[in-house]
């Protein structure tokens, strides 16, 4: 009988750990990937570092992991490191906006591109979907047709802002070539500064109480069929505003 009991043991232990999915956060970063999207992400950076020089190196190293009933995350980074020893550390500088992670989300009084006074309390009671970018910003525009398609599928069940500190007049311009369907608050330079950001672009998901539900960098890039690398489909930011709904 024991031994009939400890075999079913064995094989419930089994099974919950392979039910458990992987998940992997980067270190001093707040979003959560799935094993498919972190080994594209690694593979991309690699196939970018091999464009530069055949002298550096992509390290995997990771630093902890935490197990619940569902998932195992684990927290990594990625360094960068050349034949002659030196390293370039994936943490050496992160952006202040993460230690919002789990916070109320400051409040903003900002214009918008039509003229109107915005404020981020006006939307309380609703999921706001902020994306944080500017013009000259490739990896903002780029992603920009991706996100058009995720608000045409929330549409009124979730907001959509950009808050760039572009001006109104070098948005006019930008938008005769480029379609962007948020509503853009403009002239935002104080306030991006004072939220600590020194890379973009970023998106930030807020619940309907005001709490900063995740704090994600630009959408991750896929491979297709030849292995070139392509704009993602946005599927991790599906995944957290279905989260928050």
């Amino acid at each position: 009988m024991k031994k009939i009991i400890l075999i079913n043991l064995l094989l419930a232990l089994s099974i919950l750990s392979y039910s458990q999915q992987k998940l992997f956060k980067e270190q001093g970063k707040t979003q959560t990937l799935t094993l498919k999207e972190y080994n594209t992400l690694k593979e991309i950076k690699v196939k970018k570092l091999q464009k530069i020089s055949a002298e550096i190196k992509l390290v995997e190293i990771i630093i902890d992991s935490i197990t619940n009933n569902e998932n195992i995350i684990y927290t990594y980074k990625l360094d960068r490191v050349f034949n002659n020893g030196a390293r370039i550390s994936s943490n050496a500088q992160q952006d202040e906006i993460y230690s919002l992670y789990g916070k109320t989300f400051p409040d903003f009084n900002l214009t918008s591109y039509d003229g109107k006074e915005v404020k981020l309390s006006d939307y309380k009671g609703k999921p706001v979907f902020i994306d944080l970018w500017f013009i000259g910003c490739k990896t903002c525009v780029k992603e920009m047709p991706t996100l058009n398609k995720i608000k045409e599928r929330y549409k009124d069940k979730v907001t959509f802002l950009s808050i760039t500190y572009n001006t109104e007049s070098e948005l006019k311009t930008f938008f005769t070539t480029h379609k962007f369907n948020f509503i853009h608050l403009i002239n935002a330079k104080e306030f991006l500064n004072n939220l600590g950001i020194t890379s973009y672009p970023k998106n930030i998901l807020i619940d309907k109480n005001g709490k900063t539900h995740q704090i994600m960098g630009g959408i991750i890039p896929k491979l297709d069929s030849e292995d070139n690398i392509v704009s993602g489909d946005g599927e991790e930011i599906i995944r957290e505003i279905e989260k928050v709904l």
